[in-house]
């Protein structure tokens, strides 16, 4: 879901169903209507989670996919999401969370997924955040007006808002890092 997702919202052609991300990768495109975008594509397994804090210094915004249709998952994934919400570099920057494979039988759909996570706690903490749900179509796009399109429409509208300031503390934080690296 991620990998073909992050392809979608810079307009790549995805034409196979991608395999999970073992390490990141990233893709540069526009998404009709919206200025040019990077996605880095980090992947979510275990032994990938140490790598996070190294992207969200330069994210203007985030998406945290989610399998909705993994229940069994849920108590993980919200402390990992409560993690990732109070780490300094990405407080207060909007964050959508995505409630994936909706086309399955069963999926948490958009209001169950904020609750099994607690959102409402991480948005009392500061946490800029909106709970999505949807899936791509059969062509691997993001379908105008369809649920993933609102939630994703919604995040870079956030972006867009919070401009300057925004920019701003991404290139102070990158700068910041970077002599931290140094």
């Amino acid at each position: 879901g991620k990998t073909a997702l992050a392809a979608a919202l810079v307009g790549k052609a995805v034409t196979e169903k991608p395999t999970p991300t073992s390490g990141f990768q990233n893709f540069e495109g526009r998404r009709p209507g919206a200025p040019a975008l990077t996605v880095f594509d980090v992947g979510g397994n275990a032994g990938v989670r140490s790598i996070w804090d190294d992207y969200y210094t330069e994210a203007h915004g985030l998406v945290f996919v989610v399998d909705a249709a993994a229940p069994e998952r849920f108590e993980e994934v919200a402390e990992l999401l409560r993690t990732t919400c109070t780490h300094e570099a990405v407080r207060g920057k909007p964050l959508l969370v995505l409630a994936t494979k909706q086309d399955v039988p069963h999926a948490a759909d958009a209001a169950e997924l904020s609750e099994a996570l607690r959102v409402h706690a991480l948005e009392g903490a500061g946490a800029s955040c909106m709970v999505g749900a949807g899936c791509l179509d059969a062509a691997f796009q993001i379908a105008p007006g369809a649920a993933l399109d609102l939630a994703v429409s919604w995040l870079l509208r956030r972006i867009h808002t919070e401009g300057a300031p925004l920019r701003e503390r991404v290139q102070r934080q990158a700068a910041e890092q970077k002599e931290r690296e140094r």
